[in-house]
């Protein structure tokens, strides 16, 4: 993404105080990142900084290969991406903002209930794609 407003810093400020309400009020939830496509770690909540590097910069390439193997088996737009692990999971969420999107992470221990992550996840990627949306609707005002 181009536009320098999308990464202010009160924005992002934003973003971390609702990562981090969101990993405390999850159960099971070790990490949550915000990543832009290109794999740069915008925001997060742990306290493992390179966990979260390291997942900014996966996470990014997962998410593209499940949009395009979404595409290619004409299932429409990937929402978002589950892997499933012996000692735990990962959702990846894309959050749209054209002409790119955003990528929310959240790794979180295997006894976390998956319909409790999916569902409460996608909700944050939500929340998150209205902070962002607002923020571009300002920035056009100016």
């Amino acid at each position: 993404m181009t536009d320098h407003f999308l990464f202010s810093a009160p924005l992002l400020e934003a973003c971390s105080n609702a990562l981090a309400a969101y990993a405390s009020q999850q159960a099971g939830v070790d990490a949550v990142v915000l990543s832009s496509a290109d794999g740069q770690q915008l925001s997060r909540a742990t306290f493992d900084t390179d966990l979260a590097n390291r997942m900014s910069a996966v996470t990014s390439s997962l998410f593209a290969l499940g949009e395009v193997t979404s595409r290619e088996a004409q299932l429409g737009v990937c929402n978002h991406v589950i892997v499933e692990s012996t000692n735990g999971r990962m959702l990846v969420f894309s959050i749209p903002l054209l002409p790119d999107w955003l990528v929310l992470s959240i790794v979180a221990k295997k006894d976390a209930l998956l319909g409790a992550l999916l569902w409460s996840g996608g909700n944050l990627a939500e929340e998150l794609r209205e902070r962002f949306e607002q923020a571009l609707v300002a920035s056009r005002g100016h």
